[in-house]
């Protein structure tokens, strides 16, 4: 079964456990999942609410069987008439290993993400006649063995294909569909909407984020910002190797709302210390000429001492932690990090024409080379700067990175009104710079 969301499938498996283990004398059950936890909220919930039905109206039923967190058994036949739930995680696939009855059902949920190795045991163990696999996933890879059930010619012919689509099923509101069609892209086709709406395997779960043509028409979108827009200068600090970037702009709304109008980027040789670089945005806040103006710095890494000073010249930075986790369940589960978070949803904003990229060459080129793909949770996750550089010839995009910071940013609007003591803080942040002895 490859499933979008809202399709009843597991409560559709907890009726099915439930009439196996009735029917079927000394029935074996074994759930299998990548965590134990999954198995139970899944599954677990709902064999326990059809139980409390079934027992309601057959309390007889109760003399037989017993039910607890996470088992599920014939009292006569503990041990051997049951359900059981397992994990099968990379290497402690054997822990499925020995599984065997005249009466064996194995259900396997989020099975596109396990591993080939964890199926070599199921198996293996399906050596009686009335032995059954129920797969059931979001197609989240285009390789392993699940998607080989749906599309490899030799080895799905065993199968009973099942696509089970949240499009067509009555669990699902309008609203929903409508919510998960802007969320995934505003494009029914895109990589998410189709794992995770539609339950289909995707035509390619990997490429490059932005096309230049796209590129090339952010340079020349035309957009209003409405009241309450805020500055905002995001700086990429380099590492000797790469670039550091200072870039200016006009932001305005949160999320999937968001706007953001280029005004000035500045590049700098890699070289440039900390200090200097750190004076180099101090100088920028210091003139008064964007008031309010909200400051990023990538606090990982070498960015982390640039974000120190000019932390410690009273300006407060907001740190980027490219290699952070969401925030929220949903977007941990959407988003690998928080540098696919903020690459996904500029793409999405530039593509709707909210987004003005300046015209420089290699902001284009950058834009038009951030190789992405979906992993096997069905993720997205944008390709490390390291394998960029080795494999794919592909430079760091600073350019381009400082707009993607922009996404995650707190902005106080300009024309908010500032107090004295914000003004006594700038006049601070304007002698900085006079104590502070430059290295050569």
């Amino acid at each position: 079964v490859s499933s979008g969301h809202g399709t009843g499938k597991s409560s559709q498996i907890a009726i099915v456990v439930l009439l196996y283990m009735i029917m079927y004398p000394n029935a074996r059950v074994v759930l299998v999942a990548n965590k134990l936890d999954q198995v139970k909220i899944a599954v677990f919930k709902n064999i326990r609410i059809y139980w409390k039905g079934l027992i309601k109206r057959y309390p007889w039923f109760e003399d037989y069987f017993t039910i607890s967190e996470s088992t599920f058994y014939a009292n006569a036949e503990k041990g051997v008439w049951e359900v059981s739930a397992k994990a099968s995680k990379v290497g402690n696939e054997e822990s499925l290993a020995g599984e065997h009855a005249d009466h064996l059902l194995w259900i396997i949920d989020e099975a596109s993400g396990l591993s080939d190795k964890t199926f070599d045991y199921v198996e293996g163990s399906l050596t009686q006649v009335d032995n059954r696999v129920v797969l059931l996933s979001q197609p989240t890879r285009d390789s392993g063995y699940f998607w080989d059930t749906h599309n490899d010619p030799d080895k799905s012919r065993a199968w009973t294909k099942l696509i089970f689509n949240s499009e067509e099923s009555s669990l699902v509101t309008d609203q929903f569909l409508l919510n998960a069609f802007f969320r995934y892209g505003a494009d029914r086709n895109s990589p998410q909407y189709m794992i995770r709406v539609r339950g289909m395997f995707p035509k390619s779960l990997s490429g490059y984020l932005l096309s230049m043509d796209d590129a090339v028409r952010a340079t020349k979108a035309k957009f209003k910002m409405p009241k309450g827009w805020g500055w905002v200068l995001s700086a990429d600090v380099g590492n000797g190797r790469d670039s550091s970037v200072i870039n200016i702009a006009k932001v305005w709304g949160d999320g999937r709302e968001r706007r953001i109008k280029g005004v000035k980027i500045s590049e700098y040789e890699g070289n440039i210390n900390s200090i200097n670089f750190a004076r180099e945005i101090i100088n920028v806040v210091k003139t008064g000429e964007y008031p309010n103006i909200s400051v990023l710095i990538d606090g990982d890494g070498i960015g982390a001492g640039t974000a120190d000073l000019v932390e410690e010249a009273g300006i407060n930075v907001q740190r980027i932690r490219w290699g952070g986790k969401m925030f929220n369940k949903d977007e941990r589960n959407l988003y690998q990090d928080q540098r696919a978070y903020a690459s996904i949803m500029l793409r999405d904003r530039i593509r709707a024409g909210m987004v003005r990229l300046d015209r420089n060459t290699k902001t284009l080129n950058q834009a038009a080379k951030i190789p992405y793909g979906i992993d096997a949770k069905g993720r997205f996750v944008i390709e490390q700067k390291k394998v960029m550089r080795t494999k794919l010839n592909i430079k760091s995009p600073d350019r381009f990175d400082t707009y993607c910071f922009m996404m995650l940013a707190d902005i106080m609007p300009a024309s908010s009104v500032v107090s004295q003591h914000s003004l006594q803080e700038r006049e601070m942040v304007g002698n900085w710079d006079k104590d502070v002895t430059v290295s050569a």
